[in-house]
Parts: structure tokens; sequence; C-alpha cells
């Protein structure tokens, strides 16, 4: 490039106007312009302004842009125009630091443009106008430059360029970015105040655009400093929004914690008619993500794609997020892999972080593989996501590798998160030592973050001296935080140290130190619940509280315990539980259980930990309720699922045979114990026996594999405990719950120590345990249903140490088994359940009948009534002859009652004209009806049956398994329609019974059968009867017929009137007056899904009395009282 100057001429002016360089703005590369360049230089073009312009436009602000060479070719323009100055300015107030190619001068972009300005005003050929200021003013924005930015303001005061929209909105922002929030109001007013007249509003677009800009800045100025109130203040009072206007509102209440009202901004921004842009949606996205809206999510998802917004990788990235934290880690992952040429180190963090949070620690290795194989540089971020998966899944060896790669092959320095990873890593592991060695040596500053991380180590492995040396230095340099107060309270409280937790707590009193209350969130049907601890604000308070009495009952129902260890309070036992079953997550639970239809998944996001008493209690919940339920907490995900959680209680095997250990030896160090120890092979450990998957034990010729050590067996999934056998071992403590966690466990013995407390009920649900000898031991306390489960097969259960077992108030069904009678129990309560069959033999018992007493009718045996020889019916049998019987003996009463009150008033009505019919009666004669299809009932036939008469006098209409239905003519000409219920035996009666469509809901489930099972089934034929229907499941493709489900739909869609049978309309005038709406109402609350909401059957009578049609003379009289139960066929 020669350095000759460029004049510029007026022929040249006019001969070349800009419109005739296409050849520019087609250009694809620096290197093309080059060549129009010298071009230009060697026809005379380049002399030409406008020419001169279009390459410096190009130069300066096009994709291909080279500030370098903009620069040179700027200086060699002899007397640019206001537009070429206007462009160089802009250039360099635009450009980013990084933009300068290491060239020799002395000032860095963006304040370059500044000295441009500068230059400009010096030279005094040309004067700047409004569209110079706005890109001088960026420039000192930027380089926060207030001093220079005030001059210009002065300068733009001078030209009179203050009243100007873009200007004012810049000088606005200048002084916002600068922490001049005073000075920016008083501008912002000043122009604003022009416009409080209505009719004075900007007619312009340009100035109505500048005017919405003004505001804009104003209202992010007031979220950058937090102050959201006055930013919302100003957005409700603006005179016209844009979509930049919305996009402030949304992410300022995402980026200050306020999600909640994030979203239903987001939600006002569409009933405003105004539609998202990209901004838009990765603006809202961190709040969907926060508070788990994973509907919301998919909406925004879908939106994008429907309005070809491009998925980049920021917007990708933040879908990722989204779908991980919103508990959707497949679709994240899937999303992840659609991403093709667009993945860049965002995207990898997003989804390797996305895996950890999930505790999908391998998988989150395997990406990284492969973000290195892809030629990615990983950044601090990555190795965050990657420490934090190996934290979650107990990966010593991997953290440590993961580690010394970033410090030694990455180069990057460690931050205070890598540390604090690394620290929970070790201390779930139980290296306590060294995780306080590695925060002591630390190059870098501690945080509480990092001190907490040891605390709640020093909580999961009891450790209370370390935790209060702990607690002490986190007390000393963050007094103020409650997080350490409450750690340090909840290992005393573990322990018992009350005397410690009043101190603690009554610190945080003087010190007015509250601590962060727990709130969970959940989303139904695109709708977000939020509730708090013992919340009761909910419009379905109620019905929250009866659903958690449910889950409480079940729960207990199994053996469930409350944890009551972490309380910080010295209070009863029963308000300790209490307190526990009003937790926040499992308030969403019971919420959720109630507002979605079952198998649907519940996703819960939690602000806190998830205590271990609900996580115990979650597990159990999603293995009775048959859910799958996902809890996002502080920490990580949860995925709870058949009984069992994937974060498998935070323990890998040495975790969970440290904490074995720990309550079997109890508070005295036990010789045959001492071999668990990390420093001797694992095959030596004394009792313990292992196999691999393939069948073949663990010996200690496997260890000869340098490979091969305690660490790397524990993280075999192939290698399972086969048997714990400690007997006359002297053993002290108690049986640990976690024993349940090894699925191969076969054999189990413990006989022969001094082991105390209660037998876990975990034990109960292993799947394999086959023989267990826990006898001449110290066990005490209530044996948990789930263990007596056991009984039928288990080899050799020996347990004689328990002397007492109550199962009293519980749900229980079916045989009692034999083998109860080995425990040699001295109490025993098995009342109010629903057993059945015969009574084991006791021996010589004290048990009387109150131990047996309320449970099903057909339990015989001493001390109850003794069982007859012939063969005994099932529970199911019996459920199904009281409700046929039941059922029967209501409706036929109700037809009998009716016909004889019509007999009767018939009879008065002709007994002065009819005395050759009274000769007869008093002969106690027998006849027939004149008149075919007439029924007519005479007072000396009780010998008839009912059946006869019908067919003789009836005409059938349907022939059904439960009877045959009549038509036929009373004597007065009406016509009636009735069922006979047909006799049958048993087993028949007991097919019927069995069908799901007559079952209450809690006799499907929990085999439980009493009054209200049979109120539930008398709902369902009072619905057959309305509707016209059968339940269960009918027709060719066996589709299940739901009676209740299908009224509340035609009651939902207004069309109740057309739910009615069409035959049961034929001739009557309407529904409401002939007492059907009335029956139907009745009949679905019979068949309420809550027991205690349904009626009684006296209810029932009571209400089809109160609710009978008082206008059907013809079938009934109205001088009785009873005969208004009538039938209702």
């Amino acid at each position: 490039m020669n350095s000759t100057m460029y004049e510029t001429t007026t022929a040249t002016r006019a001969t070349h106007p800009s419109s005739l360089f296409p050849q520019i703005t087609r250009c694809k590369s620096i290197a093309q312009l080059n060549q129009i360049h010298a071009h230009f230089i060697k026809t005379g073009l380049v002399r030409d302004p406008l020419a001169a312009a279009e390459i410096l436009k190009f130069l300066s602000l096009s994709n291909h842009r080279d500030l370098n060479y903009a620069r040179k070719f700027f200086a060699q323009i002899r007397e640019p125009n206001c537009f070429s100055w206007n462009t160089v300015i802009r250039a360099f107030a635009e450009a980013d630091d990084d933009d300068s190619q290491n060239d020799s001068d002395c000032y860095k972009n963006p304040f370059e443009a500044f000295l441009y300005f500068c230059q400009m005003c010096s030279d005094g050929f040309v004067e700047p106008n409004r569209f110079t200021f706005p890109s001088v003013l960026k420039a000192c924005t930027k380089t926060a430059r207030l001093q220079e930015g005030k001059q210009v303001h002065g300068f733009v005061v001078k030209l009179g360029l203050d009243s100007d929209e873009f200007v004012a909105s810049n000088l606005v922002r200048m002084y916002v970015m600068c922490g001049l929030m005073e000075d920016a109001y008083v501008l912002f007013m000043k122009h604003v105040s022009e416009y409080d007249n209505p009719s004075k509003l900007p007619r312009d677009k340009r100035t109505q655009e500048g005017n919405v800009v003004l505001w804009n800045v104003m209202i992010d100025g007031y979220v950058r400093l937090g102050d959201l109130k006055a930013s919302r203040e100003l957005f409700d009072n603006m005179p016209e929004r844009s979509v930049v206007s919305w996009n402030v509102m949304i992410s300022g209440y995402a980026q200050n914690g306020q999600f909640k009202e994030a979203i239903e901004m987001f939600h006002d921004m569409q009933m405003g008619d105004i539609p998202p842009n990209y901004v838009t949606l990765v603006s809202v996205l961190p709040a969907i993500s926060r508070l788990g809206a994973l509907e919301l999510g998919k909406w925004v998802h879908l939106y994008a794609e429907k309005n070809e917004i491009e998925i980049n990788d920021v917007l990708g990235s933040a879908l990722i997020d989204m779908y991980s934290k919103c508990g959707n880690i497949e679709k994240a992952v899937q999303l992840f892999e659609r991403i093709h040429n667009k993945k860049n180190v965002i995207t990898w963090s997003a989804v390797i972080g996305g895996l950890a949070m999930h505790g999908r620690a391998n998988d989150a290795l395997k990406y990284f593989r492969r973000m290195q194989q892809a030629g990615v540089t990983p950044s601090d971020v990555v190795y965050i996501g990657l420490l934090s998966a190996c934290s979650h899944a107990g990966l010593v060896e991997e953290g440590r590798s993961v580690f010394n790669h970033m410090v030694n092959f990455a180069g990057l320095e460690p931050r205070i998160e890598h540390y604090g990873c690394m620290v929970d890593l070790l201390g779930r592991a139980g290296l306590l030592e060294e995780a306080e060695q590695l925060i002591l040596n630390m190059p870098i500053q501690q945080d509480d973050v990092i001190w907490k991380a040891l605390l709640g180590a020093c909580k999961m492995q009891g450790n209370i001296e370390m935790g209060e040396r702990v607690a002490g230095i986190l007390m000393g340099l963050f007094p103020r935080d409650s997080g350490s107060y409450v750690a340090l309270s909840n290992i005393f409280a573990s322990r018992g140290n009350w005397e410690g937790v009043a101190e603690v707590r009554l610190k945080m009193k003087e010190m007015d130190i509250r601590k962060d209350p727990g709130c969970s969130w959940i989303e139904v049907d695109g709708v977000i619940h939020e509730f708090l601890v013992e919340d009761d604000s909910h419009p379905r308070a109620k019905e929250i509280h009866s659903m958690l009495e449910e889950i409480s009952n079940r729960l207990r129902s199994v053996g469930y315990r409350p944890n009551t260890t972490q309380l910080l309070l010295n209070m009863d036992e029963e308000d300790k539980e209490n307190a526990l079953h009003y937790h926040s997550e499992r308030i969403a639970i019971a919420f959720g259980l109630l507002s979605t239809s079952p198998q649907t998944p519940l996703r819960i996001v939690k602000n806190l930990r998830v205590c271990e008493d609900c996580h115990s209690s979650i597990k159990l919940i999603s293995e009775i309720y048959k859910r799958k339920i996902i809890v996002r907490d502080r920490k990580r995900f949860h995925h709870f699922e058949n009984g069992a959680c994937s974060c498998m209680d935070y323990c890998d095997v040495g975790l969970l045979l440290g904490k074995i250990k720990g309550s079997l030896q109890g508070n005295a160090e036990n010789l045959l114990l001492s071999s668990w120890n990390s420093s001797v092979p694992l095959c030596q450990w004394r009792g313990l026996k292992w196999v691999f998957s393939n069948g073949s034990p663990l010996s200690c010729s496997d260890l000869s594999v340098p490979e091969w050590t305690n660490l790397s067996l524990y993280k075999d999934p192939s290698l399972h405990l086969l048997s714990l056998q400690l007997p006359s071992a002297n053993l002290t403590g108690s049986l640990p719950r976690e024993l349940g966690e090894f699925s191969m466990l076969q054999s189990l013995y413990l006989n022969i120590n001094s082991l105390s407390g209660t037998i876990p009920l975990e034990l109960g649900y292993s799947s394999s345990l086959s023989d267990i000898d826990l006898s001449d031991n110290m066990f005490s306390g209530v044996l948990a249903p789930s263990i007596w489960n056991l009984c039928d097969r288990l080899v050799s259960l020996k347990l004689h140490g328990l002397k007492e077992l109550d199962l009293s108030n519980n749900m229980f069904s079916g045989s009692i088994p034999q083998s109860l009678t080995a425990l040699n129990l001295e109490k025993l309560n098995l009342s109010h359940n629903n057993f059945s069959g015969m009574l084991p033999v006791f021996g010589e018992s004290k048990f009387g009948v109150e131990v047996f007493e309320g449970n099903d009718p057909s339990l015989c045996g001493l001390p109850l009534r003794s069982c007859s020889g012939s063969s005994r019916l099932s529970s199911g049998a019996i459920a199904g002859i009281v409700i046929g019987l039941m059922t029967g003996v209501v409706v036929l009463a109700s037809l009998l009652i009716g016909y004889m009150q019509n007999k009767k008033r018939k009879g008065r009505e002709e007994s002065e004209d009819e005395s050759d019919e009274g000769e007869d009666d008093e002969n106690g004669g027998t006849g027939g009806g004149s008149g075919e299809g007439k029924l007519i009932l005479f007072q000396g036939g009780e010998h008839l049956t009912l059946e006869v008469v019908l067919n003789a006098t009836g005409q059938v209409t349907e022939k059904t398994n439960y009877g045959t239905v009549y038509k036929a003519k009373l004597a007065d000409g009406s016509t009636i329609a009735l069922r006979l219920l047909r006799e049958a035996v048993a087993d028949e009666i007991v097919a019927l019974a069995k069908s799901d469509g007559y079952k209450a809901p809690e006799l499907q489930r929990m085999k439980k059968c009493n009054s209200r099972t049979d109120v539930y089934a008398f709902g369902i034929l009072l619905l057959e009867i309305l509707i016209g229907k059968k339940p269960g499941k009918n027709g060719r493709n066996c589709d299940f017929v739901d009676l209740p489900s299908m009224v509340k739909v035609a009651v939902l869609e207004e069309t109740t009137m057309e739910i009615f049978d069409v035959e049961l309309l034929k001739g009557i005038r309407s529904p409401m007056e002939e007492g059907l709406v009335q029956a139907l109402k009745l009949a679905m609350g019979c068949c309420a899904p809550v027991p205690s909401v349904r009626p009684t059957m006296d209810e029932v009578v009571k209400q089809l009395e109160e609710n009978r049609p008082r206008n059907r003379s013809a079938l009934y009289s109205p001088t009785e009282t009873r005969s208004e139960i009538g039938t209702p066929y």
C-alpha cells in the first residue's frame, strides 16, 4: 500500500456515485477488497469520497472487518467527509479489545474512537452531527471515561443535540454504566417531561424508536442496580414498549433470583401480542430451569423450531441446561447430538454438567473424551462438571485424575469451585484428613462454600470432633451465615446431644440468625405451584392434608419409621414425626399425587438439600404408589423409582461397609472388624464373602492384578456381597439399614452377639436374602412387616430376642404364617386388619380374642371360633358375597315394598266394588291377573316365587350375568322395569366381585374391604342403572369402562343430560323432576375415591327417601314413607 494522499474532486464525485460500486457490497473477503482497492487506485476512483467511504465501511463494519487496514486507509483520505468520520468512530466504539491486531499503536479499542472524535473536532473541516455522538458516548461508556463523557455532554448541549432521542439515550446509558443513577434520572426526566401531554408524543418513527430506547436504558440501569421495583414502575409507565423492554425485565428478574416473576412477565408478554425473539428465549430459559417448569421449557423449544429461530451454541446450550435441570436428561442428550456443526465449549459444558447433576459420572467422562477427540479445548467450567460427577458417584481416583489433568495438561488454575468439588469428593469417601489438608494448602483464599463441604462430610461420617472445629472456623469467618449453625446442630442432634443443639440455637437467636425456609416447586398442567414447610395456603390444602395422612399411614403399614435424628429441637417423638411429614417436598409430592393421573412422573425442585428422612420416605412412596419421582435439590438430582434412588444414598460399597462397621461394633473397637480397613485387601475382610456376576468367588489371587485395588473393586458393578457371617463376634452395636442396599445378599448370620435396637425394614426388601440368623441378641421394638414377609421363604429365621410384635390398625391381608410361632412372642397384636384363614397354633398361648379382633370374619381358630371342615372361602369370595347379598337385599326389598304399597292402595280403591275378590282373599285362594303383560300380586300367593310370577306375567327384555330384566304392567296400567338378581353359588359370585369395575380403589390397591367398599360397589351399580353401561372390561377389545370417569367428563363438557340411558328417559318429563339427577349425584358420592368421604349405607337410604320424586303417584303411595326407597330399575 503506497502512502499517496487521496484528494477528492468535484468531477469524480459527480461521475462516480456510490450506487456504481456494487462490487464493494458484493465483496466476500479482504483479499477481494485488496483487488478492488488496487483497481480504484489505478483508475483514480479511490479519490471519490463515496468510493472511499464504501471501502472504509467494509473494512470497519462488515463481518470481514480489519481495523488495522481501516486505520491505514482512513489516514490516506485527505479530507474525509462526515460519513467517513462517523464510520471510523463507530467501528472503533463497537470494537472489543481483542480486535486489535497486536499493532504498535499506543491506544487500544474502543477508546480510540474518542481520539478520532477529538481529531475530527480539531481539524475543523467537518462538524459532528447527531450520528456522531452516540458512538463517542458508547466509547466513553465502555472504557468508563466519565470525565471525557461529561465533556462530550457539554459539547452536545452546545450544539443543541441533547433533545435527540438517540443522543439522550446514550448520555443516560453513560451515566447509568458509570454508577451515577441520579444524574441519569435527571436527564431522563428532563427528556420525558416534554411528552407529559399525549398530544406532544413523537409522531415520526425514528423519534418514537429513540424514545423507547431511552426508557429501556433507564429500566436497564435500575435492573443492573438490583432495584427491580423501580424498573418495574418505569416499565409499567412506558408509553410504548418494544421487545427489548420485555427482554430487559425478564432477564432482570431471572438474574436477580426472582424466577417466578420472570416467567409471569414472559406470559404477560405473550398476552400483549409481543412475539418473543432469540434474546427473549435465552433470557427466560434460566428461570424455567431453576423452577423445573419442563412443560414451559418444551413450549419454548417448540416455539424456536416453529419460528425458525436458529438454535446456535448459546440457545442450544440454554435448552440443554433447561432439560437437564428439569429432570429430562435424555432429552438434553438428544438435543446435544442434534447440534452437529455448532458444538463449542459452551455446549459441551452444558451436556457434561447435566450428566453430572444426574449422577451419570461415567457418561460425563465419556463425553469429556469425545470433546477432546473433537479438538475442543475444555474450559474450567467443564472441569467443574467432571469433578462434581466424580464426587456424586464416589469416583475418587477418577476425580484426582481429572484435577491433575486440568492443572498439568490444560494449564488452568483451579478456582475455589474446583477445590470445593475435590473436598466434597474426598469427604464422601471418608478421607477427611486429606480433604482438610487440601483446604489448608490451597493457594487461593478459602471461602464459606469449601468449609461447608468439609462440614457436610463430617456430618456424613459422624466425625463430631472435626465437625466442631470446622464449624468454629466457619462461625469465625462468616458469623452471619446460618448454614454452619444448622450443620453443627444437625451433628449434635444426630448424636442426641440436645445440650449442644440448644446452645447453638440460643446463639442463633441472640444473633438474630434465621434458617432459610425449605421451599419446593412442582409443575402441573403448565402451572407452577410453590410450597413452603408446613404450608397450608394452597387452595387445595385440605385435600393435600388428607393425602399426607394417607401417605403417612401407608408408610407405617410397610414398617417405615421416621428418622428424627436431624431435627434440631428436643421435642416429643410424635411431634418430631409430624414435623417431618410436612416438609415442603412431601407437600409437593402429595399435591402431585392428587393432581396427576397414575403413572405420571412427578418432578420436584427444592431450594435446600433433601433431608435423610425425606430421602428414605420418598423411596418408599415411589414403590407404594408406583410413581417415578424426580427431585432436584440444591446439590443434585434424585431419580426415585421402585423404591430406589439414582444417587445410591450417596454411598459406594466402601462407604456402605464403613457405615455397617460403625453400626455393628457400637462405641467400642471390635477385633474381628479391625480387618475392615482400606489397607487390608477386600478378600481378607472377616465374615464377608464376595461373588462376581458370572458366579466366580472373589479370592486374594484376583488382587495380583495391579489395577485391582479395593477402590477399583468398590466401583466394580459385577462384584456382589454374597454373605455376612459374624456369629459370636462380640458385636455391641445395632443392625444397620445399609444391609438392604446389597441386592445379592443371601445369608446373614449375626447370632450370639449383643446387638440391640430394632430390625430395619430395609432388610426385608432384599430380593435374594434366604437365610438369616439373628438369635441370641438383645433386639427390641416392633418387627417391621417387611421382615415378617420373609418368614415363609427364609431357611432359618431365628429372631428369638424379639418379645413384641404389634401390627394392629393396618391393612394386611392373607393368612397368618405358621412361622410366626417360632418367635416365642410375649406380646402380640394383629387386630383391625384383613387377615383371614386359620390361625397358627401358638401352643399354650396367653393371647386372647382382643389380639385378633377386627379382622376378616373368616379368620378362625383358637382363641376365636373353631374352623369348620368345609373348604374356606378367600377374602375375595367373602367380599363378593357381601356385595352381592347386600345389593340384592336392598333392591329386592325396595321392589317388594313398592309393589305391596301399590297393591294395598289398589285394594282400598276397589274394596267397595269388588266384593268377590274379597271373598277369594278370605278363602286364601290364588289367581292370575287378566291381560297379557300385567303384574298383579295376590295376598294369598306367598308360596309363589317372584321369578315364577314375573315369568308368567312379565316380558323378558334382557338377560345378563346378574339376572333377568323384566318389563311388566301394573294393575293400574303403569309400566315398570325391574331386574331380578339370579341365585348363584359362591364361585360364580366371586368371579363377578373380582371385576375391577366394581372394586373400590383401596380394595384394588391394598385389599382392604369394609362397609365403605360396599358403598362404592352400590354406587357403581346405581351408575350402571342410570347410564345403561356395564363397568369393567367390555367388547371385543376388552376396553375398560370407568363409569365415574364417564360422568366426570360429561359434567365438565356440560353434557350431563346425555349421560342417562335412553330407555330410562322414555316416558318421563324431566330427569331433574324424576329424581335421576339426584340419583346420579348420590351415585358419584358413593364412588368417591377417598373412603372417608363416602356416605354410609344408612345415609344412602336416607338420601334416596329425601330425593324421591313427589309426583309419581302411579307407582308410589304418598301416604307411605318407606316405599320411596324404590327400585332403580
